[in-house]
């Protein structure tokens, strides 16, 4: 089966901080896959992870699911996470319709 596209941008915005757009396809297709890496660069990273969410064409409720489980290892590793799903109303909509935006947006701060 052929996976979907989604695709991870890393860069440093200083020595405490990492930021990573993620775009495309964050999907159950992709789950295990954007897990393998959003946990490495966790991991790998300074104190502070700023995620972005661009040019999504498709997402589900696995890919929310993960964003809590990824939090929650921050609280473990003692590292910040936040999220920014900028003005995009779509992806918004699709948050709020998940049932996961008070889970989502308790846990990260928008």
């Amino acid at each position: 089966m052929r996976k979907e596209s989604f695709f991870i941008k890393k860069s440093t915005i200083n020595i405490d901080s990492i930021l990573v757009v993620l775009e495309g396809q964050l999907t159950i297709r992709n789950a295990g896959l954007i897990k393998t890496e959003l946990l490495k660069v966790l991991t790998d990273s300074q104190k502070k992870l700023k995620l972005v969410l661009e040019n999504v064409t498709k997402i589900d409720i696995a890919f929310f699911q993960l964003l809590i489980a990824l939090q929650k290892s921050a609280v473990i590793l003692n590292k910040e996470v936040s999220l920014d799903v900028g003005t995009d109303n779509k992806l918004k909509s699709a948050i709020k319709n998940s049932g996961l935006e008070k889970p989502l947006f308790a846990v990260f701060e928008a």
